[in-house]
């Protein structure tokens, strides 16, 4: 179960929540659908799979960082690294955005 499976899952559930907005007008339901589709394509563009697993591990599966070092065969401080780096890559491909 990756990151793209969930985002699938929500864009055809509905489950968009994640997203910080409540709202259900069909506007705000395009909206959430666009910025869904933004992220993941910079999921795919710009991480790694190390980058995606530890990121699918955590906000997917739910998982700690000792978990995830564990299922790795990582230490937690590289764990963090490495969810970090994720982050910051995928927050710089958004600013292109304007997001």
């Amino acid at each position: 179960y990756s990151i793209e499976d969930f985002i699938n899952e929500s864009i055809q559930e509905d489950k968009l929540s994640f997203l910080g907005t409540e709202d259900d007008s069909p506007l705000a339901k395009v909206e959430k659908k666009e910025l869904v589709e933004i992220v993941r394509k910079g999921i795919e563009e710009r991480l790694n799979e190390k980058e995606k697993t530890v990121l699918s591990l955590f906000f997917v599966e739910g998982l700690k960082q000792k978990e995830i070092a564990a299922i790795m065969n990582l230490t937690p401080a590289r764990v963090t690294q490495i969810k970090q780096a994720a982050l910051k890559k995928l927050r710089e491909y958004l600013k292109g955005y304007g997001l």
